[in-house]
């Protein structure tokens, strides 16, 4: 799998809305989650919504975004980002 640009961020923020999206790129996807690196700190459980710009390149049939939870977060010793593992909410 060729890595793709992948937009996350939390679900919602503290007052309810939309929370800023970073922009990271894939390790590794499936039909059921995908890993990124990203830059920002999530937590084992936190909600996120996640999308791929063009849609077409997206690992799963989605239409924009779609909703995940952080299964695991793995510290990078070559880097400061992190390696995070989401998997697909039905």
């Amino acid at each position: 799998m060729f890595a793709k640009v992948v937009r996350v961020g939390p679900a919602h923020n503290g007052n309810g809305s939309k929370a800023a999206r970073e922009e990271a790129m894939t390790m590794d996807a499936s039909a059921h989650g995908l890993r990124f690196l990203g830059t920002r700190e999530y937590q084992e459980g936190d909600r996120l919504l996640v999308s791929f710009e063009p849609t077409a390149s997206a690992p799963w049939p989605t239409a924009s975004e779609t909703a995940a939870r952080v299964l695991r977060i793995q510290a990078r010793p070559d880097s400061a980002a992190l390696a995070v593992t989401i998997v697909r909410e039905a």
